[in-house]
């Protein structure tokens, strides 16, 4: 079995380093194996810094403009990879997929990877995965979406160890025994550099009333 993955790099400096190209990742190489084979298919324009080494990755420079361009050197290789599947990661790279499963009567999908359900547009697809179980309860009662078969599953793939003694130092050391604690995983880097302050915020606002949450 073959699939081909699709997510675009389009917009800012910060393109290609977002939270669903690691997922992607993540995704494609836990699947990754001798019964099936992976392909992603990077369009932007310029490769995402998560993916670009990835041994299985292309990259195709799509403008937003260049459609007709992009899409006939994504069918050559297409053609040749002859993919049972194509999956799109994101909407920018949703309108491949869906012209690659018409053309080549093969089914194609569509990620909703979390993030906000009020969105100006979002395209429909007949098979929509979902993150998020805020964005499937949204989509699920959307007209626009009734016929679609909509599946939400988790967004990682691989299996982590907590280091307990680590945790119980932590613990001990801040006095954090018999605490409310509110725990935000994310990566360190500019891109959450808004987020994790307004996490940081909330807490020092729910603690000013509550001081045994942290």
């Amino acid at each position: 079995m073959t699939i081909v993955y699709f997510i675009s790099s389009i917009g800012s400096e910060k393109i290609g380093i977002g939270g669903h190209f690691h997922s992607l990742k993540t995704i494609s190489n836990s699947i990754n194996s001798k019964e099936v084979d992976t392909h992603i298919f990077n369009v932007g324009i310029k490769p995402s810094l998560v993916l670009k080494n990835e041994n299985n990755f292309q990259f195709f420079y799509y403008n937003g403009l260049n459609v007709l361009e992009t899409l006939y050197n994504i069918i050559k290789v297409c053609k040749e990879l002859d993919p049972d599947y194509y999956h799109a990661f994101d909407a920018n790279s949703s309108l491949f997929a869906n012209i690659l499963g018409y053309k080549f009567k093969k089914p194609f999908f569509l990620n909703k990877c979390g993030g906000s359900n009020q969105v100006k547009f979002f395209p429909y697809s007949p098979n929509l995965i979902l993150f998020s179980n805020d964005n499937f309860l949204y989509f699920k009662n959307k007209p626009k979406f009734n016929d679609s078969r909509l599946k939400l599953i988790p967004n990682r793939v691989q299996n982590f160890e907590t280091n307990i003694s680590l945790v119980e130092e932590l613990i001990n050391d801040y006095s954090l025994d018999n605490k409310q604690i509110f725990l935000r995983i994310t990566r360190i880097s500019k891109f959450y550099k808004k987020t994790i302050f307004q996490a940081i915020n909330l807490i020092n606002k729910i603690h000013e009333k509550n001081k045994n949450v942290c």
